[in-house]
């Protein structure tokens, strides 16, 4: 996705368009969703956190400069969010698997199993080393991308990187 092709839309966005929040929020709303429920850990807070960081991003389009892209911005306020919310310690809802129907083969239901184990794990990283994980692994931004995001240097990042793969090897060894 260009940033330089979001230019036109976010200068009418800055102008109260609607139509351009429309262009920008329909171009990075799913794609935003779907890193939010891998980071808030469920679809209902992702949603929410998604919501609030559209409102976020329509009353105050002014303050973004552009110096990132516009998905790494709404990623950062997004992942702010959820952060707040953790710490005011609001209840999460979980979501299980699914059950498993009896049509599936048997390969499938246990890389599901193994899936929702992974994702589990994710969940109980500390919060540095989620964020990098899932920008990297399940983003695929760059390592000067996610830097920017947290504003901290390259080299942080790729050693957080580098701890949570580990953590993540650690608890999973024996799945």
């Amino acid at each position: 996705m260009n940033a330089d092709s979001d230019f036109p839309y976010l200068e009418a966005a800055r102008r109260r368009d609607p139509a351009a929040f429309e262009y920008l929020i329909r171009k990075y709303q799913d794609r935003l969703f779907r890193f939010m429920v891998y980071f808030a850990g469920n679809r209902e807070d992702a949603l929410e956190c998604v919501q609030e960081t559209f409102l976020q991003f329509f009353s105050r389009i002014d303050t973004f400069r552009g110096d990132s892209s516009l998905f790494t911005w709404l990623s950062r306020v997004a992942m702010n969010f959820a952060i707040s919310r953790k710490r005011k310690k609001k209840p999460m809802s979980t979501e299980h698997v699914e059950n498993v129907s009896q049509d599936i083969p048997e390969t499938e239901i246990i890389l599901r199993e193994l899936a929702a184990q992974v994702r589990h794990e994710i969940q109980k990283l500390p919060d540095e080393f989620r964020q990098v994980i899932l920008l990297r692994d399940m983003e695929g931004l760059e390592y000067r991308e996610i830097a920017e995001m947290l504003a901290v240097p390259v080299g942080t990042v790729k050693s957080r990187i580098y701890r949570a793969r580990g953590m993540l090897a650690e608890c999973l060894k024996d799945v």
